[in-house]
């Protein structure tokens, strides 16, 4: 598969999320933090809520650099 297979295929699943948002969908990013859930998506998906993983709330009350790292993707 190529490059630009990849990105058509990307660019209508975006044009498609945009049209379910037009039409009063409401749409989450599941798992923020892992994955290809990332910084990438908050600028392309229309979504209306985020959903942290886990993994970016954990030990934050403990551990300052975790707590930075919250409060920086917040």
């Amino acid at each position: 598969m190529s490059e630009n297979t990849i990105c058509g295929e990307i660019s209508t699943a975006i044009e498609t999320l945009a049209e379910l948002r037009l039409k009063g969908f409401k749409l989450a990013i599941d798992d923020y933090g892992t994955g290809i859930a990332n910084a990438q998506q908050l600028s392309r998906v229309p979504a209306t809520e985020l959903k942290l993983d886990r993994v970016l709330v954990d030990n934050v009350a403990t551990r300052a650099k975790q707590l930075a790292i919250l409060i920086s993707t917040l």
